[in-house]
């Protein structure tokens, strides 16, 4: 099956930092399959921080949870007008799952049913296969097996032209 990466790419990604290291592969893989694409990533201002200059996201939106419902408020108002063809819901937690719901696209694929906690599998139009759980690094790799297109192992993380000139 040959890949077919479409063109505007939503990822929620919230938090934790190593959560957001493991999806870099995801991201650079589906760069590689379609070099058009645009990639939107929905992150909590922790982890920003690590991939915020990262080369092969084209848009970061910040959900800053410490305003509470606010927060959610503030995205729809973000997201208002703007279409995706695919979201990437890497999160099972509920808050993850309202937020996947917030996003206007056709295809919304998450993880399985007995994966996806909190209910979350009912804000998703499509689920990778189910398997046992595995390392979040391997089952974010899922993703790509899913929609067929090939892993780049790569993070594509370096250090910026500021920090190499201290």
């Amino acid at each position: 099956m040959t890949a077919v990466v479409p063109d505007r790419v939503a990822i929620v990604m919230l938090s934790a930092v190593g959560d957001v290291v493991h999806v870099l592969p995801l991201v650079r893989s589906l760069r590689a399959a379609n070099p058009r694409v645009r990639i939107t990533w929905i992150i909590q201002p922790g982890p920003l921080g690590l991939v915020k200059e990262h080369p092969d996201v084209d848009e970061f939106i910040v959900f800053d949870r410490k305003r509470g419902w606010r927060a959610f408020v503030d995205l729809r108002r973000t997201l208002r007008g703007r279409e995706f063809d695919l979201v990437l819901a890497l999160q099972v937690y509920l808050k993850a799952g309202l937020i996947a719901a917030m996003i206007e696209a056709p295809r919304k694929l998450g993880f399985d049913r007995a994966r996806a906690r909190d209910v979350n599998w009912l804000f998703t139009t499509e689920r990778i296969a189910a398997r046992p759980q595995r390392h979040f690094q391997d089952q974010y790799l899922e993703f790509l097996e899913h929609l067929g297109v090939p892993a780049v192992l790569e993070w594509g993380l370096a250090p910026s032209e500021d920090e190499l000139a201290r």
